[in-house]
């Protein structure tokens, strides 16, 4: 019988126990060949608004966001979508095809992105989706203003000099990036 005790007291507590070492996630891997070769930081202003789809919109309810978003771009070049064929070279000569650059990663600080202003009537309640929604706003706001302030020919211009010097350095003397 106090054998039989011993054993259910030893379930008991393994049940009930927490695991002497934390539990370990691995998530997936994979490698990375990214050349980042310009970054770009920005600010947005970001208005948003929720409007009720019922009768309390004729009388003007609405909740209303205005966010200061920070953010920070980096572009440059996916060296993974390299093919076989992209780098020739011939004693002293090399020549080299970079892929297109692309938006390698955009980030948001979150520590310095603030709503600057707020309000609602009171005949909405407070959305709490409003403000992540506004986030979200934030990024394709963030990525055009990127876009359309050169960051990829930026990437490009960068990284071809950025490679011409490096052939350079290892003893290539008539270098064509492209």
């Amino acid at each position: 019988l106090s054998l039989a005790v011993i054993v259910f007291v030893a379930l008991l507590v393994r049940m009930f126990a927490f695991p002497a070492y934390p539990t370990v996630a691995m998530g997936a891997l994979r490698p990375i060949a990214e050349l980042a070769t310009v970054g770009y930081s920005t600010v947005v202003e970001v208005p948003n608004e929720r409007i009720p789809d019922d009768i309390r919109k004729m009388f003007g309810a609405k909740e209303q966001i205005l966010m200061l978003v920070y953010g920070k771009v980096k572009a440059g070049f996916d060296l993974n979508k390299m093919a076989d064929g992209d780098i020739e070279t011939d004693q002293g000569k090399v020549r080299l095809t970079l892929p297109q650059p692309e938006i390698l990663s955009l980030t948001i600080d979150n520590e310095r992105t603030h709503v600057v202003y707020y309000e609602k009537s009171w005949l909405v309640g407070r959305d709490v989706k409003l403000e992540s929604e506004t986030r979200e706003m934030a990024d394709g706001l963030i990525r055009k203003q990127a876009l359309d302030d050169g960051i990829l020919e930026q990437a490009k211009a960068f990284g071809i000099q950025y490679y011409e010097n490096h052939l350079r350095s290892l003893g290539f003397t008539d270098v064509q990036v492209v």
